[in-house]
């Protein structure tokens, strides 16, 4: 192996390692009163670039979403969750690698 393909495959092997960052965010949700608007509110968060997961729930009404950060902010998603007719205020946000 040449000292060329060497550096091309031990490029590769570094990008398909990196790591990819991802943020968890909780945000407080008032308005949810039933099954039927968490399900609203999952639907209308899934539709954004760069969500990986959304829990909701209307016991606790509150949200935890999941997403890349490199695509869509936190701002964004409590806009998203607005826009639905709730009202969303951040509560708290973690940053994680997979």
């Amino acid at each position: 192996m040449n000292h060329f393909n060497f550096m091309a495959l031990f490029f590769i092997s570094s990008v398909s390692l990196a790591k990819e960052q991802t943020k968890t965010c909780i945000y407080d949700v008032s308005g949810m009163t039933c099954a039927s608007c968490e399900l609203t509110l999952r639907v209308a968060v899934n539709k954004l670039d760069g969500i990986s997961e959304i829990k909701a729930s209307t016991g606790k009404k509150s949200a935890t979403v999941v997403f890349n950060p490199k695509k869509i902010t936190s701002e964004k998603i409590a806009e998203k969750i607005n826009s639905v007719g709730y009202q969303a205020k951040l509560n708290k946000c973690q940053k994680q690698e997979t």
